[in-house]
């Protein structure tokens, strides 16, 4: 159709007739796109209640392994990130008692069962920034000499916490 009206246009130009061309016409666009880094940390639920019954020793201790934790993260770059863990409500632990915890995971390194206090410690660690993960949670209660330890219930809360390595 363009080459018809071409011939055309070139035929009533040598006629003496005027031609005006149909041009086309184009525009170019430049886009922005961000997708935001964020980092994402959560929990199954909370553990069950964690019961110690004390040997003849005044040795005991419980377990719970029954909540999973998920990370992801798509923060980028060169650095990576790990998982730390604190008791941030209810204080230290009672002398002769601790509460330690193990995350699982398969995108970074654990560091196995770690007494939790009120000072942050390293749970999961070489974690990449860019990661989805998946990995259960084992909590134990334990108790030494615990015939210095009176009957009690204990309430603390654990925070996890996604953070960059250093």
């Amino acid at each position: 159709m363009k080459l018809s009206h071409m011939a055309i246009c070139i035929l009533g130009w040598i006629g003496g007739s005027q031609c005006f061309l149909h041009a086309e016409s184009s525009v170019s666009q430049v886009l922005k796109m961000i997708i935001n880094a964020t980092s994402n940390l959560t929990v199954s639920g909370n553990p069950g209640t964690l019961t110690v019954s004390l040997n003849s020793a005044g040795v005991g201790s419980a377990t719970d392994a029954t909540t999973t934790y998920a990370i992801t993260s798509n923060t980028g770059g060169n650095g990576r990130l790990k998982i730390t863990g604190a008791i941030s409500s209810g204080g230290n632990m009672p002398t002769n008692t601790s509460l330690t915890v193990a995350l699982a995971s398969t995108s970074g390194t654990s560091q196995g069962a770690q007494a939790l206090s009120t000072s942050p410690v390293d749970l999961v660690t070489n974690l990449p920034t860019l990661v989805s993960d998946t990995g259960g949670i084992t909590y134990t209660f334990g108790v030494t000499n615990g015939w210095t330890v009176p009957a009690q219930t204990l309430n603390r809360t654990v925070t996890l916490t996604i953070t960059s390595s250093s």
